[in-house]
């Protein structure tokens, strides 16, 4: 997830409930993440599929 909002309230949410969790950025390689979420034996994820960054004029 990109440094927005949300990616702030679902670690706090999560933090508060006592959840584990693990933010993935973009840097990852899809095989990592794959990975990363077998190995962590993930239920629920978080994802965020568009970021608009900035207009133009």
């Amino acid at each position: 997830m990109p440094m927005i909002p949300e990616t702030a309230i679902v670690t706090l949410a999560c933090q508060r409930i006592g959840a584990w969790h693990s933010i993935v950025y973009t840097a990852f390689a899809p095989h990592a993440v794959r990975e990363r979420m077998e190995d962590a034996e993930s239920k629920i994820y978080v994802v965020e599929y568009w970021t608009e960054y900035g207009t133009e004029i």
